[in-house]
């Protein structure tokens, strides 16, 4: 099918890039204009920025990531103090990068399973902020919060909104095979420079004996799995993926690089955390 190119003032869309298989997928070697990225990457934040906001690290193998992200006082910050990063945060951060992800993607929603198919949908102007109270976390670990969730979803428009952050790793960073959560719709990766020593590329997944949809788990093991592509870290290089039920990934483990990992990851989804898949 010959498709457009679609772009907004910074990120370009190349629709033909666009894979169907193992999930729908794009992979761009100039994820932005190139003007915009060098600006972007000159503004990048530097490491006592992330190292300042290390306790916002992750869990095991992420404890070697550290997210600035939407949220967080220190990314508001540092936004208000770089208008490039500011002017590109909120081109995301609209309506309009909404209409693109569904004019890539809105075709694969029915075949993929989505309850979004044929339905109208939203923008949102929501951030999304973990829970630090103990009792929302304890009915979270019950799943009161996500049927509370299903519940208001079912009677409310389809609110979408963006979570956004800029990223930074060091050797050791990893994430196992998996998808993301449930009420995402689509997730972005963009790189902002190389890596040395080995690892730390991003990892498209399939199944190696394809089941249901209804059917795919979120942490499938290793043996489940063949590789189809693996994304070394470079300057523009990016990816776009709708996050369905079988859109299986992971990042390998970064071993022995003189310079740390820069990246930054966006994902649109469901202002609720009941599951759109």
């Amino acid at each position: 099918m010959d498709m457009p190119h679609t772009s907004t003032a910074m990120l370009r869309l190349d629709t033909s890039l666009l894979r169907l298989e193992p999930y729908p997928h794009l992979i761009s070697d100039e994820m932005l204009e190139p003007g915009a990225f060098e600006a972007l990457r000159k503004a990048f934040p530097d490491t006592s920025i992330f190292e300042a906001n290390r306790r916002h690290t992750l869990a095991a193998g992420r404890a070697s990531r550290i997210n600035l992200g939407r949220g967080d006082p220190l990314f508001d910050r540092f936004l208000s103090e770089c208008p490039v990063w500011r002017a590109f945060f909120e081109e995301m951060n609209s309506p309009a990068f909404i209409a693109r992800v569904y004019e890539l993607f809105g075709d694969a929603l029915a075949t993929h399973q989505s309850r979004l198919h044929a339905q109208p949908y939203q923008f949102y102007e929501h951030v999304t902020r973990p829970p630090t109270n103990l009792a929302y976390r304890a009915l979270n670990r019950l799943g009161a919060i996500e049927a509370f969730d299903r519940l208001r979803a079912a009677f409310d428009s389809n609110k979408l909104c963006l979570d956004f952050d800029i990223a930074w790793a060091r050797n050791g960073y990893a994430t196992e095979a998996h998808t993301d959560n449930r009420n995402k719709l689509i997730a972005m990766l963009i790189y902002f420079g190389e890596t040395g020593g080995s690892g730390g590329e991003f990892q498209v997944l399939k199944l190696k004996h394809p089941q249901p949809l209804s059917q795919c788990r979120r942490y499938p093991s290793d043996a489940e799995l063949d590789v189809v592509t693996t994304l070394a870290a470079k300057p523009n290089r990016g990816l776009i993926l709708l996050n369905c039920n079988n859109a299986y990934h992971a990042v390998t483990p970064l071993v022995g690089s003189d310079r740390p990992r820069q990246f930054m990851y966006l994902s649109v989804g469901s202002r609720y955390k009941a599951p759109i898949w």
